[in-house]
């Protein structure tokens, strides 16, 4: 019975595996992003920057190097090495410490080089075709675009000000007038792609440039929002703070009225006039410290207000934003 037991185990489990991998491997791109999963038989799982920077990386060192695929290593041609590093390494890995060769990862002089080279590089007039047959993934966004054709445009949004923030904005459209989600446009990108050259300049048909205009739009207005928001919270702060001030020296004023008012009934009850005296020599110096209080009110109080005149500035010179559009790239696409 326990060797028939061990036999039965042994099956379920290898159904199990089998199941789960029939799963895996027809899940959802979206739900293998939301699961951290990655397909690709290699050693250990990569996160996406890393994966866009490998295949930025293929791109531009496609005619200056070696890559392979299941260790995610690659080896610059010897008379490259030279160009990137410091010493003559030319092996670079995307897997732990201890792999041969240097860690390749953002920042790395080659990676600084590559991704230099990939922004400055001229996107002439063509067509992207993107091959979602080639592809090991699914995704239910892109499917029904599939024999689609349109216009993809992306360009970079700068706004300088008090804080400067950079936005890059992806924008597709079918020739249907079809809006394809930002997120769905990112997801195209995933797709193995083709470039097929043209000749002209691609003119970008008025649909993609409206769409791009309201992305424009949105961030510029969520900024808007966020500094509103913003806004109110200091407001909101700086009134906190000025009226537990005021509450502090309004209170030490009551107190000390309330002594003056005592000292004062004591001293016209006294029945000694060197009693009197002294009483009345003690309420002069708290009335000379409750005048002492009111001027630290009132300097208080033009204190508060230099300080919001110092938030008002600030907030003034937050707002003085300048935005600068870049256009990076247009082009046709196809979904195949």
């Amino acid at each position: 019975f326990t060797q028939l037991q061990m036999e039965l185990d042994d099956q379920i489990s290898e159904v199990m595996e089998d199941t789960r991998q029939k799963l895996l491997e027809n899940f959802d791109a979206e739900v293998h992003d939301r699961l951290k999963v990655n397909l690709a038989a290699s050693r250990e799982s990569i996160s996406r920057a890393e994966a866009l920077l490998w295949r930025i990386t293929r791109s531009v060192l496609a005619d200056e190097a070696s890559f392979d695929e299941s260790t995610r290593s690659f080896r610059l041609n010897q008379d490259k090495a030279s160009w990137f590093v410091d010493g003559h390494a030319d092996e670079f890995h995307l897997g732990a410490a201890g792999e041969p060769g240097q860690k390749y990862r953002l920042g790395h002089p080659v990676a600084e080089h590559v991704l230099a080279a990939a922004r400055h590089a001229e996107a002439g007039a063509g067509l992207l075709r993107f091959d979602y047959s080639a592809w090991p993934m699914t995704s239910a966004a892109l499917e029904p675009l599939v024999g689609c054709t349109g216009w993809l445009a992306v360009e970079k949004l700068t706004i300088v000000g008090g804080e400067t923030e950079e936005h890059l904005i992806l924008v597709a459209c079918t020739d249907d007038a079809e809006v394809v989600g930002a997120e769905d446009a990112r997801r195209l990108l995933d797709v193995p792609a083709a470039f097929v050259l043209a000749e002209g300049k691609p003119e970008l048909d008025g649909s993609t440039g409206s769409r791009l205009e309201e992305r424009r739009s949105a961030i510029l207005t969520e900024l808007a929002d966020r500094q509103a928001r913003w806004f109110d919270q200091e407001i909101d702060k700086f009134d906190r703070w000025a009226e537990d001030q005021r509450h502090a020296l309004r209170v030490e004023l009551k107190d000390l009225d309330a002594e003056l008012k005592d000292l004062k009934k004591q001293a016209r009850t006294a029945g000694a006039l060197p009693e009197k005296l002294a009483l009345q020599r003690k309420a002069r110096d708290l009335e000379a410290q409750r005048d002492a209080a009111w001027r630290a009110y009132d300097d208080s109080s033009r204190d508060v207000e230099t300080k919001k005149d110092e938030l008002l500035d600030q907030v003034e010179v937050r707002l003085q934003t300048n935005v600068v559009t870049e256009p990076l790239f247009t082009v046709r696409w196809e979904l195949s």
